[in-house]
């Protein structure tokens, strides 16, 4: 199985299983950086990067595939 980031033009972290099914995550910003206000920061960069990773890694371990949507 595999799974992409997918952008719908929703705030949502979209993440599109290989079944077609959509699986949507919200970040919860901590610390000093406040979303998309600071998105030249590279902590913040690599922070989300490592967000969008472990949600692809949810979605490959949780989704159900070959049940109907």
């Amino acid at each position: 199985m595999t799974a992409t980031l997918f952008d719908d033009g929703t705030m949502d972290t979209v993440i599109l299983c290989d079944c077609g099914r959509e699986h949507r995550f919200n970040r919860e910003y901590t610390g000093e950086t406040s979303g998309m206000d600071d998105s030249d920061n590279a902590e913040d960069i690599i922070a989300y990067e490592e967000f969008v990773l472990d949600c692809i890694a949810e979605v490959c371990e949780t989704c159900e595939c070959g049940e109907e949507v």
